[in-house]
């Protein structure tokens, strides 16, 4: 009715019944057109007395005529399968008859009934598949009309799609400069220096305090690495990764391995305060080779020996 009226508005709820009902016409077609004449003359069996005169015969008939209505309803595509199933089921219904006449001992004396039935189920098939035809016609245009009104919602969900990962990344951006913001409060100038690095924070330890050629954390830097451990959180941080640094004095050598020793003895401590897990906190020794200032002054060297905590924020 709604196409009738040129109507645009067609509910899923609709597209979903006239899809039943192309498929059950449909399917009540076929049936028709291979089983009518089968069907037809288990009916004219039955009026000539089959229950009673061939009743063996009739059954086998009836089975025959089932086993191929299964074989439709199964599959009603599979045309070669429904032609010998229907074959068979029509032979054996016309045995059903000549051994219901042989058996009440008379000729062929009813050909008409029979032409007659087939008749009325060939004008009932023709019947169903205009019909058929009708309602495939309005599910096209239901699906049309579908169609365009799925192409408008998927533009406006893409633009909605765009509003959100903007919004995200505002939001995200917000939270990442609280999270600056507050890092930088959290130390006083000689603790620690606090920068954005892209979208990571690194917060530079100036005084670790640890003993000479050692790298055992001292408890004196134990309260500054707490504070680095609560921006950490704050921050839901997606990893961190742990630099040491050294000055120049000494050999290359020894200062990579002590440097080495000196980010994982950092590292290990996030790790044990379950800060992240422990495939989420990384360290790595630079030595000497990443000198922030000149090591030929005493406080140029005390610069350069530090540790880096470099905290990647977490993905939008």
């Amino acid at each position: 009715v709604g196409f009738e009226k040129k109507n645009p508005e067609v509910s899923l709820k609709k597209r979903g019944e006239l899809q039943k009902a192309y498929l059950d016409v449909e399917l009540a077609a076929i049936k028709i057109n291979y089983l009518d004449q089968s069907k037809a003359l288990i009916e004219a069996a039955k009026k000539m007395g089959a229950k009673k005169y061939g009743a063996t015969t009739l059954k086998s008939a009836e089975a025959k005529y089932q086993a191929a209505e299964r074989t439709i309803e199964t599959d009603r595509h599979n045309s070669s399968a429904i032609a010998q199933a229907s074959n068979v089921a029509n032979l054996e219904a016309k045995r059903a008859v000549e051994i219901t006449r042989m058996a009440k001992g008379v000729k062929e004396e009813s050909p008409e009934e029979t032409a007659i039935a087939m008749e009325a189920k060939r004008n009932e098939a023709a019947r169903n598949a205009l019909e058929a035809d009708k309602t495939s016609s309005q599910l096209n245009a239901a699906q049309d009309t579908i169609r365009d009104k799925d192409s408008v919602i998927t533009g406006k969900n893409a633009v909605i799609s765009d509003k959100n990962a903007e919004n995200s990344k505002l939001a995200e951006s917000q939270r990442f400069n609280q999270a600056f913001t507050t890092a930088q409060n959290s130390f006083s100038a000689d603790e620690a220096e606090v920068y954005r690095q892209g979208n990571k924070l690194v917060v530079r330890l100036k005084q670790m305090q640890f003993p000479t050629g050692r790298a055992e954390l001292p408890g004196s830097s134990m309260s500054v690495l707490s504070k680095v451990k609560d921006v950490i959180a704050s921050m839901g941080a997606e990893s961190v990764v742990v630099e040491g640094h050294t000055d120049a004095t000494g050999s290359k050598a020894k200062n990579q391995v002590l440097s080495q020793k000196r980010a994982d003895a950092v590292a290990s401590y996030f790790v044990s305060e379950n800060t992240l897990p422990s495939d989420q906190i990384s360290a790595k020794g630079y030595g000497d080779t990443k000198p922030l200032v000149s090591n030929k002054s005493k406080d140029g060297r005390a610069q350069n020996r530090r540790v880096d905590v470099i905290i990647s924020a977490e993905k939008p």
